[in-house]
């Protein structure tokens, strides 16, 4: 009986989230930060491809990306989460090009959860779309520092 009632939600609640965990490997040599992406986990492995990419799953209601920052020892590099800000997120989300103030976001896109270490970001979009993102860190020297990670959402954005 479990095993049906269980099989009725899922039929009638629709697909689950997708879970898409990225560790963010960063370095720094002199004044340059270098970073590189990888899986988290092994369910993540299809989304994240070579040359710092994510793809997003296409026609899924909901997708959610955790990254999560990992350093060398010693060098130290946070989600910039400075609460003087007039927009306090650690993320910048755009449509058609690259952001370079942090706007509105999408109705689509939302961040869910963020912390020194590790962000959270939805996306709720079913239809393909050019966004463009923008991660904002800071050092333990309080410089500001952001990458531009490729993210794929079905549009022609990215290489």
């Amino acid at each position: 009986m479990a095993g049906f009632l269980k099989w009725i939600v899922e039929l009638f609640a629709g697909p689950k989230p997708t879970q898409i965990k990225v560790r963010i490997n960063f370095a720094k040599d002199g004044n340059c930060w270098s970073y590189d992406l990888e899986a988290d986990d092994h369910v993540s492995d299809p989304y994240v491809k070579a040359g710092n990419k994510i793809d997003f799953p296409h026609s899924q209601p909901t997708s959610i990306i955790e990254f999560r920052l990992q350093g060398k020892a010693g060098q130290v590099l946070d989600f910039d989460l400075d609460p003087n800000l007039p927009v306090k997120e650690p993320i910048w989300v755009e449509s058609g090009q690259c952001p370079t103030q942090c706007n509105p976001f999408p109705s689509d896109f939302s961040v869910v959860r963020k912390s020194p270490n590790v962000i959270e970001v939805q996306n709720r979009n079913l239809n393909a779309g050019d966004f463009h993102y923008r991660l904002n860190f800071v050092d333990s020297g309080g410089n500001k520092v952001h990458w531009d990670p490729i993210i794929r959402n079905g549009g022609g954005g990215g290489p």
